[in-house]
Parts: structure tokens; C-alpha cells; sequence
């Protein structure tokens, strides 16, 4: 799950539950961004992510060989700054996935920031990805499954701000002032 905010910043969360039998360790590729703060959970002890760097962005390498039985889930979250680009009012969302291990699901969610909308006439990619709101923002889920080893999927989303928007709360005001008369 990625959460984008007004400042062209986002927090990806990653939550991971391995098969029964894995016992390497597990590593992720993250393409083109910079890591600002990273913080991992897991269900068993003992477990570390170290991030090292390659040609193309870098990579995290999670040492999940205490693993067991119900405690085989884990989570990564980090900031960065760099799956954003923005000219003039218009923005792209960029984002890549390597899922380098067979996986049975895979759900990725993008909550773009409050009072944007996909831009008119143009679409997010990969097109299978379905779009709804929470109510103050918009987002966009693309689930996928059974996905062999070393798949990889890249977003693309383009974005604008809404043309014409009044926050929440000055409708509130207007609303109980006309209530009052």
C-alpha cells in the first residue's frame, strides 16, 4: 500500500506472509527511490533488513530463517520522495515491483492525495487496476495472482488536482450557518 502526499512525498507499506517451506532469505528489489526512513515488523524474532545499494535503486536483503508454523508474516514500511513527478499541475505517479518469488496474491494499493483525481482522459497502468474513494481520496488497487517467480509490475498513474475544490470543513461552517437562520 502506497500513500502519496500533497508535498510529493509517499509511505509504501509491504506486508509479506511466506509459504510454509521458505527458508532463504527473502530479498527485495525497489527501483529508483531513495529510502527517507525504514521500519520493519515481523511475527517471529529476530528478524533484520539490511538495504544496500545496486546500479538501479537498491535493495532490501530480510534474514527470515526463524520463520515458523503461524509466525511467517512481515512488514516493511519506508518513505521516499522520488516515485513522484510533477510538471506544472499535472503529476505521474511512478512505482516498480519486483515479486521475486512465486506468489499466490499480490494486491497493490495507491491512495492518491486528498482532492486529486486520475487525470481526465488518461489512464493508470497496468489498466486491469480498478479505482474508488475512501471518501477523501482516491484509490487505486490492482490485484493479481498466482505470479511466477521474478515477475515484475510497474504503475503509472497521472494526476491533477481537483479544478474547483472547497475543503470539508468550510462546507461544514455553511451548512450550521444555514442551519442557524
Amino acid at each position: 500500500t502506497t500513500h502519496v502526499f500533497s508535498d510529493n512525498s509517499a509511505q509504501t507499506e509491504i506486508s509479506i506472509t511466506l509459504g510454509e517451506n521458505f527458508t532463504s532469505p527473502f530479498r527485495i528489489d525497489l527501483f529508483d527511490i531513495k529510502i527517507e526512513t525504514l521500519e520493519t515488523e515481523a511475527t517471529f524474532r529476530d528478524f533484520t533488513c539490511d538495504q544496500k545499494e545496486t546500479a538501479y535503486g537498491l535493495y532490501l536483503e530480510c534474514d527470515t530463517f526463524l520463520a515458523t508454523g503461524n509466525y511467517r508474516s512481515f512488514t516493511i514500511k519506508y518513505d521516499n520522495t522520488r516515485i513522484v513527478k510533477q510538471d506544472g499541475t499535472n503529476y505521474l505517479l511512478e512505482q516498480d515491483f519486483a515479486i521475486p518469488y512465486i506468489a499466490k496474491t499480490s494486491i497493490i494499493k495507491v491512495f492518491l492525495p486528498e482532492g486529486t483525481v486520475v487525470r481526465e482522459n488518461q489512464h493508470y497502468l497496468p489498466s486491469h487496476g480498478t479505482s474508488s474513494s475512501d471518501g477523501r481520496r482516491i484509490v487505486v488497487i490492482w490485484r493479481d495472482n498466482d505470479l511466477s517467480a521474478n515477475s515484475h509490475i510497474s504503475i503509472k498513474i497521472p494526476y491533477e488536482p481537483l479544478p474547483f475544490s472547497i475543503p470539508i470543513e468550510i462546507i461544514l461552517v455553511i451548512v450550521a450557518l444555514a442551519a442557524t437562520v
